[in-house]
């Protein structure tokens, strides 16, 4: 897999994680569940990528596990948005890094 595919996936995985919180994601939790788990074993399988990804990846093996850690751990929908952009600003600060 190219620099460029990770970076892609690791995109994508941010926005299934956003839809997940939205309103749309909640009428329709299981819309992005089989993608969901594809990138993330994709991008888990890769050692320096895995390292780079937020916890919440690695422990969270499917959309509804992530849910309830998510749902615990920010009551509202506005501290989970930025608790995800927050993660994944890392993990792509850390990629763009890696490229240079």
């Amino acid at each position: 897999m190219t620099h460029d595919e990770i970076v892609e996936k690791v995109k994508q995985l941010q926005i299934i994680l956003l839809h997940r919180i939205s309103e749309e994601g909640h009428d329709n939790p299981n819309i992005y569940s089989d993608t969901y788990r594809e990138l993330r074993d994709a991008l888990t399988a890769l050692p320096d990528v895995q390292r780079t990804l937020p916890h919440f990846v690695s422990e969270n093996f499917d959309l509804r596990m992530f849910w309830r850690f998510i749902r615990r751990k920010y009551k509202t929908p506005t501290e989970r948005l930025k608790y995800i952009e927050r993660a994944f600003a890392r993990t792509l600060a850390m990629l763009e890094a890696d490229e240079a």
